[in-house]
């Protein structure tokens, strides 16, 4: 048997007493030093809160944020015109022999205008779409001119005649 108090932390190894190796109770208020434990010792709601501090002085103003990917709006533009709301298709076609170069014009009717167009052939799969623009009074669409129609000229390079099929988009 050890004599009374004759161990003491200068005897004990670091962490060799756990609080498994203590007997209940075995610590009480009166051997824990005022001072010596944290908030972090207790469970949740042991410890009273205190009376809620003076409200402190506003902080300064924080800089304003970076605006949105599309960035600030711009000015309304002005109203454009009325679009169609009668826009029709006309379609004109014709035989292009094998190896042979087909062309036709699909016409808007009088008053109207080509808004746009296209053409194909109606069946095979080997030709050639060469050239496919708007058909207006000049042989070659000037700057500005009205269209009215669209024309197509096609290679059929297929092993047999094919039907070239032209379309214009018109509205008045």
């Amino acid at each position: 048997m050890l004599p009374r108090n004759s161990v003491g932390t200068a005897q004990l190894k670091t962490k060799a007493v756990s609080r498994a190796k203590l007997k209940k109770n075995a610590v009480t208020t009166a051997e824990v030093k005022n001072g010596s434990l944290l908030a972090a010792d207790f469970k949740a709601g042991q410890l009273a809160t205190g009376p809620q501090g003076p409200k402190g002085d506003a902080g300064p103003r924080g800089l304003q944020g970076i605006q949105g990917i599309q960035g600030i709006r711009g000015l309304k533009g002005d109203k454009g015109d009325r679009g169609t709301s009668n826009a029709v298709v006309r379609k004109t076609d014709t035989s292009v022999n094998s190896g042979d170069d087909g062309w036709a014009t699909a016409h808007c009717l009088a008053g109207e205008r080509a808004l746009g167009g296209g053409g194909a052939f109606g069946a095979g799969s080997n030709f050639l779409l060469e050239t496919s623009m708007p058909a207006t009074a000049s042989a070659w669409p000037n700057d500005g001119e009205a269209a009215t129609g669209w024309y197509v000229y096609a290679h059929n390079a297929d092993a047999s005649a094919r039907t070239l099929y032209v379309f214009a988009i018109c509205a008045k």
